[in-house]
């Protein structure tokens, strides 16, 4: 089974999880909605990391 984890990225201060998905199209989305109320991106960047879990 796979998840994908969003990431909100700060340079030179590393990464706040913001979320885990079923879908890299559901982790996507959690990066484009991730704004203040001032409608500002938060953090410096977004990334989205596919993980791989084993079944047991």
């Amino acid at each position: 089974m796979k998840v994908y984890t969003a990431h909100r990225e700060y340079d030179y201060e590393g990464f706040d999880i913001i979320g885990v998905f079923t879908t890299k199209e559901a982790a996507e989305n959690c990066c484009k909605e991730d704004i203040d109320n001032n409608g500002r991106v938060n953090g410096d960047s977004h990334d989205i990391e596919e993980h791989e879990l084993q079944d047991t």
